[in-house]
Parts: structure tokens; sequence; C-alpha cells
């Protein structure tokens, strides 16, 4: 039998506890035997984002609780920009040929999939597993988007039973956030 390998990229920026809560959730119930977090070293819409070595760390302090069975994998900082889901997928599946992958995703993605680049060949390598992001389906997880924390931290407010305490320390300690976008 082959390694089954969940697949949850994003740009992490900041990772919070809904993202935390999926890995658990992909653990549990996507038929996985281990998760390969990515975040996205640029995005293709030109979405703007913390350096990505900053989000890495905020990543790994993040998902660390569940030890062996997460790891945060740095391989779209290796691969050349734009970050396409198909292109990292491809050099996943180079590094572990014998794996089967699942990529876990929002059902907000889900629905826009067909517009992403190669579509067709992101299911040839990869099972979809969708997450519902609003509480209309049968799993529903915390309103929270990075979008809100970075905006709260902006205007000064509390953000730390939102985040992982060790994210929040490395937001303070790089003053991530407090600007203008």
């Amino acid at each position: 039998m082959h390694e089954r390998i969940g697949i949850f990229g994003g740009a992490f920026d900041p990772p919070h506890a809904a993202h935390v809560m999926v890995a658990g959730y992909a653990l549990c119930c996507a038929g996985i035997d281990r998760l390969l977090v990515i975040p996205c070293a640029q995005h293709p819409f030109d979405k703007q984002m913390s350096p990505f070595d900053i989000r890495l760390k905020m990543a790994k302090s993040a998902f660390s609780i569940y030890k062996d069975l997460v790891e945060v994998n740095p391989i779209e900082g290796k691969l050349p920009p734009p970050s396409y889901t198909v292109r990292t997928l491809e050099a996943l599946k180079g590094r572990y040929p014998e794996a089967d992958f699942v990529l876990i995703m929002g059902s907000d993605n889900a629905r826009r999939l067909d517009k992403w680049k190669e579509p067709e060949r992101i299911r040839e390598l990869a099972r979809i597993f969708v997450v519902q992001r609003a509480s209309n389906g049968i799993v529903s997880f915390p309103p929270i988007s990075s979008t809100l924390i970075r905006n709260m931290i902006r205007r000064g407010d509390d953000v730390s039973t939102l985040i992982p305490e060790g994210v929040l320390r490395i937001i303070q300690d790089k003053g991530l956030y407090r600007g203008k976008t």
C-alpha cells in the first residue's frame, strides 16, 4: 500500500487556529498517513505576503503540536515563481513517486479550481479533499482568516485567542502587520 500524503497549501500569513484545526481534521478524516503544510512562496496573483522565511517559521510553530504527522515543507521556495499548485504537486511526485496525494482545500477554492493553472492535471496528481469554510456545511471551522488577523493587529486588537502562542511571539518579535497593507 502506498503512503497517502495530504497537501495543505496556503499563504499562512499568519497561520491561525482554523488552519491548525483543518490539519487535525484532515489527519482524522481525509484518509492520509501524514500531512505536508506548504506555504506559498510567491502568490500567482501577486498577493502581498510577509517574507517567506518568516511565514515558514510561523507555520512550523503553529503546526508543531502534530509532531511527526505534519511537516512544514519549504518546497515552493525552491521552485520557479510564481507558485502554482500543479508545479508543486509535480515536484512532490518527483520526490515521493510511490505516494498517493490528497490535496486539502477550502470549499471556496474548490469552487474556483477550474480557474487554476492546469486543473485537470491537479486532479490527476491528487485526490481533492474539500473542507467547508462556512458554517453551512457538515463541518465548520471558526470564521477566522489571516486577513482578519492582520487587520486586527493593525488596529491593536488582541488576537491571542485566534493564533497559536508561538506564532504570536514571532509576529510581535518581527513587528509584523503593524503598518498599512
